[in-house]
């Protein structure tokens, strides 16, 4: 979650739109992203006089076409939806809204004409509809949605793109948006379609239907949880890490509200565990420690603080803190502002392991935690080592006889209650 601006420039990411039908069947792209328009750099003639004779950058982004002050700009001056924009009896011109954009090469006429056919058509209540809200973030609200074709339950995460954090929610979606595009992973949430409208982006994705597991330890008043419970978790989170890692990409926001949990019918006390919220997600390529200053200020590696080469260890810190508080009941750095937190992870260089807490915490799950917690990087343990460590060793042997469960959820089945995490946890 993002806890404070991001430190870092938005580095321009590609837009697409998209149209069709959601599938169950794995595919090479997101079907929010079927089709790519290059920009048209234009100017502006006098029907708008405000906005002046000049040159604007533009770009699609979803059914929508964004016009922009300067190529590199965070946020459009102008969103316009595809049912606003025309093209000039001249065919050399878009009119965006009242504004007119002469269009450099005259044969991406067709490819404009292409998309506007397309994206007039491609709308959320074409293929959706929304039942109810079952959560809400700092900028987005989230619906339990059905496909009308079948009536296939999902879940439609819906971004406000002209609220109060209205740039930090553009750079999250765009980013995050990118690397929906080509991450596959049975332990990363799935998204299967991409809309946006003047005011807002609607992300469809599998219903994640127990939510994070912050969520449910706070709805079950849950302070922590068993070992064994901790193990099932914690072998999932670190697949998804792997598979992440093996696309190069690097999670930088593993928390106890990115990971998800849902219904696992073969067995209700095994939940399937995801890794979501993938918009502070960044390039293995990206090693600058300032670009690492992103996420909860109390999830931050003691290696970006040290201002050293950053990398995908930082996801295996933040998994080690998850463990830390899912075994104890809180986070180690619980309590701490940015100069104390500065102190022990930049200069004292350690996580304070208090005895009385670790009573009845078994040896194997402390050595587990401690090794994804190493102070220096070099020799903090990585997945692959993590997922065979004797800790989790049940955990996998488990999993691996596990009966796999559809992506998308069928029609009829309900959405669950009652209590996951009750038998053998420590309550607050």
């Amino acid at each position: 979650m993002l806890c404070h601006p991001l430190k870092q420039a938005f580095r321009r990411l590609p837009s697409w739109i998209g149209y069709g039908r959601m599938s169950e069947e794995p595919s090479n792209e997101v079907h929010g992203y079927v089709h790519e328009l290059p920009a048209v750099e234009g100017v502006t003639k006098r029907r708008r006089p405000a906005f002046g004779r000049r040159n604007y950058w533009c770009r699609t982004f979803g059914a929508s076409v964004e016009l922009y002050n300067r190529r590199g700009d965070l946020l459009p001056k102008l969103r316009v939806v595809a049912a606003d924009v025309e093209i000039g009896v001249d065919n050399k011109t878009l009119v965006l809204d009242g504004i007119v954009l002469v269009v450099h090469d005259v044969a991406m006429i067709s490819d404009w004409r292409y998309w506007l056919v397309s994206a007039r058509e491609h709308s959320l209540s074409k293929y959706y509809t929304l039942q109810r809200e079952i959560g809400q973030g700092k900028s987005c609200k989230v619906f339990l949605a059905s496909t009308i074709s079948s009536n296939d339950l999902l879940a439609v995460r819906v971004l406000d793109l002209n609220g109060r954090k209205a740039k930090e929610t553009a750079i999250l979606l765009r980013r995050e948006v990118h690397f929906l595009r080509f991450v596959r992973s049975p332990f990363v949430v799935r998204a299967y379609d991409f809309f946006v409208d003047k005011d807002s982006a609607q992300i469809v994705a599998e219903l994640m239907d127990y939510g994070s597991i912050g969520s449910v330890m706070e709805k079950e008043v849950v302070q922590s949880l068993t070992e064994r419970q901790v193990a099932w978790i914690m072998f999932q989170v670190l697949s998804g890490l792997r598979d992440l890692h093996g696309m190069g990409v690097i999670h930088r926001d593993v928390s106890l509200h990115s990971v998800m949990m849902q219904y696992n019918p073969g067995n209700p006390d095994t939940p399937i565990v995801k890794l979501a919220d993938l918009g502070l997600a960044c390039s293995s390529a990206n090693t600058h420690a300032e670009d690492f200053v992103v996420g909860a200020l109390v999830n931050i590696a003691p290696e970006v603080f040290r201002k050293q080469k950053c990398g995908k260890e930082v996801d295996l810190w933040a998994s080690g803190l998850l463990c830390y508080h899912l075994l104890v009941g809180h986070h180690p750095l619980r309590k701490m502002d940015r100069a104390d937190i500065a102190f022990e992870l930049g200069t004292r260089g350690r996580i304070l392991y208090r005895e009385q807490e670790w009573t009845g915490v078994s040896r194997a799950a402390r050595d587990f935690t401690e090794a994804l917690l190493e102070f220096e990087p070099a020799k903090r343990t990585n997945t692959e080592a993590a997922l065979v460590h004797s800790f989790l060793a049940e955990a996998a042997q488990r999993f691996n006889h596990m009966t796999r469960v559809p992506a998308i959820r069928p029609k009829g089945r309900n959405l669950q209650a009652g209590s996951l995490f009750g038998q053998g946890s420590r309550h607050c």
